[in-house]
Order: structure tokens, then C-alpha cells, then sequence
């Protein structure tokens, strides 16, 4: 199965040739840290959905360092995640990664 994760970093999606590329599923950053929304969250979101994506998930790349810290941040991702919850099939993911140690 071919899956990709994308965010505000690959620009603007063609949806159409993504799908003509046999990718089947996307999982779209919500957003990162504490409280900042991922720029085409909900363009990516509202793209994948209309040219019918079989599968789609959303992440949060958390900064935390601490339990307190992915608390604070997990409400964010909720919120955004909310309004595309009846069509997350791949589920919402916690990304953390090392580059949290160093940022």
C-alpha cells in the first residue's frame, strides 16, 4: 500500500496525479508545537477528500519533551483533526522525533 504524509512543506498538492501515482492513502500535518496549524492542513485535508483518497489520517509534530508538554499540545491536534474526524479512516497520529531534542 502506498501511503505518504504531507504538510505545508510540499507545497500546493496535485491531487489528481497523486492518485493517477497509485498512492492510496495520505496522512496530512495538522499542525506542530503548541497551538501552531499546519498552513494547508485544511487545503490538503478538503483535497485528498474530494478526488476520493481511500485512506486519510492526520499527525501532530509535537516539540514536547514531557508528558505536561504532549498534553497541552494533544488539544491542538483534536481540534483540527475535528473537522475532518468522520473522514479519518487511518486514524490521528503523535508524531515525535529527535529533531524535538535539538529544536
Amino acid at each position: 500500500m502506498k501511503i505518504i504524509d504531507i504538510s505545508v512543506h510540499n507545497g500546493q498538492i496535485d491531487w489528481n496525479k497523486v492518485i493517477k501515482d497509485g498512492v492510496e492513502g495520505v496522512i496530512v500535518r495538522a499542525g506542530y508545537g503548541k497551538g501552531n496549524i499546519d498552513g494547508r492542513c485544511k487545503a490538503n485535508s478538503e483535497g485528498a477528500i474530494k478526488v476520493g483518497m481511500k485512506y486519510i489520517g492526520v499527525y501532530w509534530f509535537s516539540y514536547a519533551y514531557s508528558l505536561e508538554m504532549a498534553r497541552k499540545e494533544a488539544p491542538y491536534m483534536n481540534d483540527v483533526a475535528g473537522a475532518f474526524k468522520d473522514k479519518l479512516n487511518l486514524g490521528a497520529y503523535f508524531d515525535w522525533e529527535y529533531d524535538t531534542l535539538t529544536y
